[in-house]
C-alpha cells in the first residue's frame, strides 16, 4: 500500500485522479466514497519509483496507523487489487476477463 510517511504518521495519499502522482498504472478500480470524497485502488508495475515523502507498506504494519473506517476501505482495496492482478482468465472457459464496463459494450460474456 502506498502511503504518505511523516515521521512515525502514515496517511493514505488524497488525489483528483489515480494516476495524479505520474505513476504507471496498470489498472486501476473505483472503490466508492468515504466521506464524500471517491476512492479508487490502483496496481502499480512491480518495480516502479516511489514518490518522494510516500513508502509502500503492508497493511500490518498500517494497522492501527489509519482511521479505522479507511483502514478497511485499504484492506479491501488490497484485495480487489490481489484478484484482478491474478485472475486475468476465466476459470471455466479460459478466456480473458474483462471489465463489466468494456464487457457491456462488446457484449462479451466473461466479465469480472
Amino acid at each position: 500500500m502506498l502511503v504518505r510517511v511523516a515521521l512515525d504518521t502514515f496517511s493514505v495519499p488524497l488525489l483528483r485522479t489515480p494516476d495524479a502522482l505520474g505513476l504507471s498504472i496498470v489498472q486501476y478500480q473505483y472503490l466508492g466514497t468515504l466521506d464524500g470524497c471517491d476512492c479508487f485502488c490502483a496496481e502499480l508495475p512491480d518495480s516502479c519509483d516511489t514518490p518522494q515523502g510516500m513508502a509502500f507498506h503492508g497493511l500490518w504494519k498500517l494497522y492501527g496507523h489509519l482511521e479505522e473506517n479507511l483502514y478497511k476501505v485499504t484492506v479491501r482495496a488490497v484485495q480487489i487489487v490481489d484478484w484482478n492482478r491474478t485472475h486475468q482468465f476465466c476459470g471455466k472457459c479460459g478466456e480473458p476477463t474483462v471489465s463489466k464496463k468494456k464487457c457491456a459494450q462488446t457484449n462479451v460474456r466473461n466479465a469480472v
